[in-house]
C-alpha cells in the first residue's frame, strides 16, 4: 500500500503531535549562506567530448513511511546499474517525514527542508515513495518503472557542462561551480547547488518493524544557493555558447552536525521556466 503525504492517519497523528513536533512547520536554518565568493581553486581543461548529459532523480520519501525501504532499494540498485551517469536526491517531505519524538514512536530526526517542502509542493507529490526524473516527469509511485523513466529521459546532446571544485577553511567549506554552454540555448536558466549527506543512521518505519539502525542515503540537507531553484547566471539568465560562468559558493558546518567524510555538493542547472534539469553534477566534500 503507497504512503499518501496527507493521509488522514498521519494528520490525526500530526494534530495529536502538535505540542511536540509543531507538525510541518520547518524552522529557519542555522547556517549562513553567502554567494558569489571568490574561486581561488583553478579548474581543469574541459574535454568537451567527455561530457555527456546525467540524470538528476529526485526521491520523496519519509521515515514514517512503512513503503519507503523498497524506493531506497529501488535506488540502490539503480546507482549500481548506472554509475555516475545517475545524480541522487532524497527529499524528506510531508507528513510522513515529520518528527516524532514519544518513546514508543520514536522518529526523532527532523530531515525536512524547506526547499524539499517546496519541490513536494511545487511537482505535486502526491504519495511517497515517487520519484521524479530531471523535474521534467509528474511524481511516480510506481516503484517498478523508475528506470523506465529513467531511460525514457532525454539524453541528447548536452546543453551544457558543469565543474565543481572545493576548498576548506576550517569549518567552512567553498564550492566553485563553472558552467559551461555546449550547445544554443535560447532559455534563460537557473544554477543551484545542494548540500546532500549520506549513510545516516537513524529510525526508519519498514513495513511494520521500525529499524533503529536504519541507514538513511543522500538526503537533502541545505542549499547552498538562495532559494529552491538557484539563481540566474546573466544578467537575462541566457548564456552564450562556448561561453562558461563561474559562481562560487560557501556554507559553514558550525553548530551542525552535518559530517563532512558523508556530505556531497550536487549542481543543478534547469530551465527557469519548465524547471527541467538540463544538468547536473556532484561532488563530494570531504
Amino acid at each position: 500500500m503507497k504512503n499518501s503525504i496527507f493521509n488522514l492517519k498521519n494528520l490525526i497523528l500530526c494534530i495529536g503531535m502538535l505540542l511536540f513536533a509543531g507538525c510541518d512547520k520547518i524552522e529557519d536554518p542555522i547556517y549562513k549562506i553567502i554567494e558569489d565568493v571568490e574561486v581561488q581553486i583553478p579548474f581543469p581543461d574541459l574535454d568537451t567530448l567527455s561530457v555527456f548529459r546525467k540524470i538528476l532523480i529526485e526521491e520523496y520519501t519519509g521515515h514514517y513511511c512503512s513503503n519507503c525501504p523498497k524506493g531506497h532499494e529501488k535506488l540502490a540498485e539503480l546507482a549500481n546499474r548506472y554509475g555516475d551517469t545517475l545524480v541522487m536526491i532524497g527529499i524528506h517531505a510531508g507528513s510522513s517525514a515529520q518528527v516524532l519524538p514519544l518513546p514508543e514512536l520514536g522518529y526523532p530526526e527532523d530531515f525536512r527542508t524547506t526547499m524539499g517542502t517546496q519541490l513536494a509542493e511545487d511537482f505535486g507529490v502526491y504519495g511517497i515513495p515517487s520519484a521524479v526524473i530531471n523535474r521534467a516527469t509528474t511524481p511516480n509511485i510506481d516503484v517498478s518503472s523508475w528506470e523506465q523513466d529513467i531511460q525514457n529521459a532525454n539524453r541528447a546532446k548536452p546543453v551544457a557542462a558543469l565543474q565543481l571544485n572545493r576548498q576548506w577553511v576550517g569549518e567552512q567549506v567553498v564550492v566553485g561551480v563553472k558552467t559551461t554552454l555546449l550547445s544554443p540555448y535560447e532559455n534563460p536558466v537557473l544554477l543551484s547547488l545542494f548540500l546532500i549527506e549520506d549513510s545516516i543512521v537513524a529510525p526508519q518505519l519498514n513495513g511494520s518493524v521500525r529499524d533503529s539502525a536504519y541507514v538513511h542515503k543522500h538526503v537533502l540537507r541545505a542549499s547552498f544557493s538562495e532559494g529552491t531553484y538557484g539563481n540566474r547566471l546573466s544578467q537575462t539568465g541566457v548564456l552564450a555558447k562556448d561561453s562558461s560562468y563561474t559562481r562560487g559558493f560557501t556554507i559553514t558546518f558550525a553548530g551542525e552536525t552535518w559530517r563532512r567524510e558523508h556530505c556531497t555538493a550536487i549542481a543543478i542547472l534547469q530551465n527557469e521556466i519548465s524547471r527541467e534539469v538540463l544538468q547536473t553534477e556532484e561532488l563530494h566534500l570531504k
